[in-house]
């Protein structure tokens, strides 16, 4: 009789508690209402925000796709979590969340000659007469006509001085104490003028406990002033088909001890295209990686990493193309970060037009190594993209490369300190120089260097026909979207 208690108590419940299936709901913000169902794509809810409200494990949330976008980012709860097998789906099918909005002429005041100001402008932020957001400022930009103005800045890379109000040219903007200024046509009006700023943070955000079992797809993040997705805490997620454009800080961005897996993201004009830190793991297969502002990777803390099937095309402004560093990690660690069958393209962007400029970009582009931090890479092509480790992050750094490429039209450097484990084979190089264990050498001392080293036994300095077995399979990559 004991034995048997449980399984009727068991069975009892079953009976009186029945299974949840999973639903569909349906989000469209120009025809939907919060006040329906959301059942029925004839009865949506208007704000996503609705749809998470009541969405349970197994649900999927389904966004029409509009012909503009939705105002709004999506905030995932602390244990808003699926199942295994029953994951919460958010399928935007394309559509756009947007965090701009169209300023309001009313609570800008004309200064003249087409200056505007106002100092009423997301006052919780950057509250008038109060010392100046700075951290926030720099990831700040406006829109006029569609066309993102950071005035040169972003938050992990360069960020000169914002010009005085008088100094505005058109289609600029600048903030000091008093507020935020515009300049646009003095013969042309406000309120004929399209200029909008960015109220809000992220695209997509999860809580800084626990969310798992989540699946995004189809979506479109672009304009926030922080991230598109921006996963904190112990989330476990998987993205698929996902782009973020032209927000403030990073395209996406996982930490703590997140756990993330990608399978498709376009991240273009941001200031990162990815930037995972802390304990944060993450699984990214075909991205594209384009024209950000700072890094196109940055990794931090002690995190384990993988990028495969991709391509990175770099912004000519952009000089550190990648870079993983120890800090945040716990002392004696560092993350690490394995890249398989990539193409990091620095030729793409690089028309060079006289010799004084091609003197100013050689070997601009790297990949970079600070610390006690990993990296390798199987079947990677590096053009005009040099690896190399620095201080001042301690630990030694460990880099490894295989079946790989590294050349372009600037040809680049590998320059490693004298303490970096350095294992490679299989690789064809047209390089400048290589620098490993305190030597340096050059395309003369090549058999100098194997001799030494007892790298490379089967790499070449020189790109021979059989090059074509290494370096990343074109076959296999993402093809680069059309802005």
């Amino acid at each position: 009789m004991k034995a048997t208690r449980p399984f009727l108590l068991g069975l009892l419940w079953a009976i009186l508690v029945p299974t949840s299936e999973a639903r569909d709901l349906f989000v469209n913000h120009q025809q939907g209402s919060d006040l329906q169902g959301g059942l029925s794509a004839d009865a949506p809810f208007q704000t996503i925000k609705a749809a998470m409200k009541i969405c349970r494990p197994g649900d999927v949330i389904h966004l029409a796709k509009t012909a503009t976008p939705y105002h709004e980012g999506i905030e995932i709860a602390d244990n808003q979590s699926g199942l295994p097998g029953q994951p919460i789906t958010i399928d935007g099918h394309g559509a756009t969340l947007s965090g701009c909005t169209p300023l309001r002429v009313e609570e800008w005041t004309k200064l003249g000659d087409g200056l505007y100001r106002n100092g009423r402008l997301l006052p919780d932020i950057f509250p008038s007469g109060q010392p100046v957001n700075e951290p926030l400022l720099r990831r700040f930009f406006f829109l006029f006509n569609g066309r993102m103005v950071r005035m040169g800045r972003n938050g992990k890379g360069d960020c000169p001085p914002l010009p005085k109000p008088a100094d505005l040219k058109e289609g600029q903007w600048t903030h000091d104490q008093e507020g935020f200024y515009i300049k646009i046509d003095p013969s042309r009006e406000l309120s004929g003028e399209r200029v909008e700023y960015p109220d809000l943070g992220n695209g997509l955000r999860t809580s800084d406990g626990r969310c798992e079992h989540l699946v995004v797809r189809n979506l479109i993040a672009t304009h926030f002033w922080n991230d598109g997705f921006n996963i904190n805490g112990s989330a476990q997620m998987r993205f698929e088909n996902v782009e973020a454009i032209e927000c403030g800080d990073d395209g996406m961005s996982a930490h703590t001890t997140s756990r993330i897996e990608v399978d498709g993201f376009v991240s273009r004009g941001n200031t990162t295209g990815i930037c995972h830190v802390q304990g944060c793991h993450s699984s990214n297969r075909r991205l594209v990686l384009e024209n950000n502002s700072a890094f196109e990777v940055l990794l931090s803390g002690s995190g384990v990493h993988e990028i495969s099937d991709s391509v990175i095309l770099p912004s000519r402004r952009l000089t550190r193309v990648v870079r993983l560093s120890s800090e945040q990690a716990e002392e004696g660690k560092g993350c690490r970060l394995h890249m398989e069958n990539v193409l990091v393209n620095g030729d793409h962007s690089k028309e060079i037009h006289d010799e004084e400029e091609s003197r100013r970009l050689e070997h601009e582009f790297t990949v970079e190594i600070l610390g006690k931090c990993q990296w390798s890479g199987h079947r990677v092509t590096l053009r005009s993209v040099g690896l190399t480790s620095k201080w001042p992050a301690p630990g030694v750094s460990e880099v490894s490369l295989f079946q790989s490429i590294v050349d372009g039209q600037m040809k680049p450097k590998i320059d490693l300190l004298t303490q970096t484990i350095w294992q490679a084979n299989d690789n064809s190089y047209d390089l400048a120089g290589i620098a490993v264990g305190g030597i340096r050498y050059t395309p003369a001392q090549w058999e100098e260097y194997r001799t030494t080293t007892g790298q490379d036994q089967e790499s070449h300095w020189g790109i021979p026909p059989e090059a074509k077995s290494r370096g990343a399979d074109s076959s296999k990559l993402p093809a680069i979207p059309t802005q």
